[in-house]
């Protein structure tokens, strides 16, 4: 029986098909469709997976059991990156980082509500909410409660602001005709923050250490030695240059007994700490002063006249004594500005004196002692602490797409406002439309549009390559010479006169023409002297010249008995001119030579010198 089983197994085997092996694909099975009922289970490594088959056209998931995350393979750039999304990474970190810790002012008032650090926003100061500005102190609050604080260890000072008081003791004249002079105030009475410094000969500069609006008001006691009716004008001067619509006239009129005025008005003016100011005067009679007189005891007592009285007040600004005394006392860093750990004071330490301020009841409303003048309620100069960030960007940021969004805020500039903003600021459109933060400082730099200040002209004034600066370039074009003019000679020229002058400036250097013509020829006339014109830059003075009299520049120059004649020669005989240091050292003048003779009608010279 079993040898016929056994050849029953063999005729079966010899005449059925029996299953055909085949290998497994590189790859594994493809199944177009699977459900699962329970669980998927998918490879798992430790840290970034790596394939293991080298057909690399397919996608991949594994999970990443030491770090806890998912990663997935994308076949197009063949790289294993983590799945972003559910509990996976947004980025806020190094995002916050790249942002330079600044949002928006529009979200400023939204997010500080919820994210201060703090519990209680009615009663109780932020810590490290305030900063210091000079000596003066504004303080930050959060919410609409205005708060007085009393400093523990000094007192608060009334508001006196900044303010001087000056006068001069001494007799004031002009040595010379239509002549700008400053008038002296050489008395200081009352002074803080006002000062009068000197021009050089004379204490003339109101000058002003703080910015703000200020009140300049004077008096000028003005009579005259003689008799006859003369104009003065009155005008202000701010840093050496004249104040437009500053002008004023006084006429003086009758003997000398009967003459005297006092002129007086004011001039409120917006100052900046470091101007300062002169008040200017001019007369056509050197006969006319500004007097002063001493006390008298007959016919009945009175007080001395001054000159001059100048009083300087300021209006508004930073006013000195205003403020918290222990800001203003402290000497030395400020080390510590936070609360107590009751949340009831808080206190200000420096290498001086700690100061303790105390936060009174809301209810106090009625204290005023101490109160702080400017309170700003939830304005933070548009920053956040570091600390902060992160958690406060998960709620305002204004994209869901914060990967795309960090790329983006790396430091550049929007492709939409390129266009707009570098239309104002480059001199061609060939910008690309993009500029990046870090390039934009040097970028722009050589392309932008620049409005230059009056009368100035931008140039390399170095040796070697760099950034221009500021030159001073001014032509004042012809203009008609009304100066004081001296004749030197038996009868100078007159008659009907066409005098002019025409100066301009490139950086120091200053060229000055000056041309007078008469109708009527002068006799034996050897030289002219002519004071410099108003409007003409202060010349320099050479180093050892400064002497009253003292030559200071060379020019050609040439006195002649026609318009058409020739002009200047090779010798004194054919004429020069000079600018020189009047004799009383008030002023410039130019003098212009040649060989005495009769029937000169016209002067000329033109003079090169530097300024101040």
């Amino acid at each position: 029986m079993k040898k016929i089983l056994i050849a029953v197994f063999c005729f079966l085997s010899l005449f059925s098909k029996g299953q055909v092996y085949q290998s497994m694909p590189q790859y594994g099975y493809a199944a177009h469709r699977m459900s699962f009922d329970s669980t998927l289970q998918i490879p798992t490594f430790c840290g970034v997976p790596t394939l293991k088959s080298n057909v690399l056209k397919f996608g991949a998931i594994a999970f990443d059991s030491c770090n806890n995350r998912f990663y997935f393979y994308n076949p197009k750039t063949a790289v294993w990156d983590t799945i972003k999304g559910g509990g996976g990474s947004t980025d806020t970190t190094s995002l916050s980082n790249r942002i330079n810790l600044k949002l928006n002012i529009s979200d400023t008032s939204a997010m500080l509500t919820k994210y201060l650090r703090k519990t209680d926003t009615t009663n109780k100061f932020v810590n490290n909410i305030a900063r210091t500005l000079g000596k003066d102190s504004i303080i930050y609050f959060i919410g609409s409660t205005r708060y007085a604080i009393k400093d523990s260890v000094g007192t608060n000072p009334a508001p006196v602001g900044y303010y001087g008081a000056f006068q001069d003791n001494t007799i004031q004249t002009a040595a010379a005709i239509n002549t700008p002079y400053a008038m002296k105030f050489g008395i200081n009475d009352l002074s803080n923050g006002v000062t009068i410094v000197s021009d050089g000969s004379n204490l003339t500069r109101i000058t002003i250490a703080n910015t703000g609006i200020y009140n300049i008001q004077f008096s000028a006691q003005f009579d005259r030695t003689n008799s006859g009716t003369d104009a003065v004008d009155i005008w202000l001067r701010k840093n050496g240059t004249d104040v437009a619509g500053s002008g004023g006239k006084i006429i003086l009129t009758g003997g000398a007994a009967a003459s005297a005025i006092l002129a007086s008005w004011n001039y409120v003016l917006d100052i900046v700490a470091g101007d300062y100011y002169q008040l200017m005067w001019s007369t056509p009679d050197t006969h006319i002063r500004l007097l002063y007189e001493a006390a008298q005891t007959t016919p009945f007592i009175h007080p001395i006249i001054p000159s001059t009285i100048l009083t300087v007040t300021q209006q508004s600004g930073i006013m000195a004594g205003t403020g918290m005394t222990a800001l203003n006392g402290l000497t030395g860093a400020v080390q510590t500005f936070a609360l107590d750990s009751t949340n009831t004071t808080f206190k200000i330490t420096s290498s001086g004196t700690a100061h303790t301020f105390n936060i009174p009841n809301a209810s106090a409303s009625g204290v005023t002692r101490g109160l702080i003048s400017n309170i700003q309620y939830t304005t933070f100069n548009n920053k956040i602490g570091s600390s902060d960030t992160a958690s406060m960007l998960t709620n305002y940021l204004r994209k869901t797409d914060t990967s795309t969004l960090s790329n983006r805020i790396n430091l550049k500039v929007n492709i939409s406002d390129t266009a707009s903003m570098l239309t104002n600021y480059a001199k061609n459109s060939a910008v690309n439309l993009k500029v990046n933060i870090s390039d934009t400082a040097t970028m722009l730099t050589p392309y932008s549009r620049k409005f230059a200040a009056a009368y100035t002209m931008n140039a390399n004034n170095t040796n070697a390559a760099a950034s221009e600066s500021t030159q001073t370039f001014r032509d004042s074009a012809q203009k008609a010479y009304t100066g004081t003019i001296t004749w030197t000679g038996t009868t100078a020229p007159s008659g009907a006169t066409n005098h002019s002058y025409r100066w301009f400036q490139v950086g120091k250097l200053v060229t000055l023409r000056l041309t007078l013509i008469y109708a009527t020829a002068g006799t034996l006339v050897s030289s002219v002297t002519c004071t410099l014109p108003s409007d003409c830059p202060t010349p320099e003075i050479p180093t050892g010249s400064t002497a009253n009299g003292s030559f200071l520049y060379i020019g050609s120059g040439s006195l002649a008995t026609a318009i058409t004649a020739a002009g200047m020669g090779t010798s004194i005989a054919g004429g020069m001119s000079e600018l020189k240091i009047n004799s009383g050292g008030t002023g410039y003048e130019i003098n212009i030579y040649r060989a005495a003779a009769s029937g000169y009608i016209t002067a000329r010279a033109t003079i090169q010198y530097f300024a101040q």
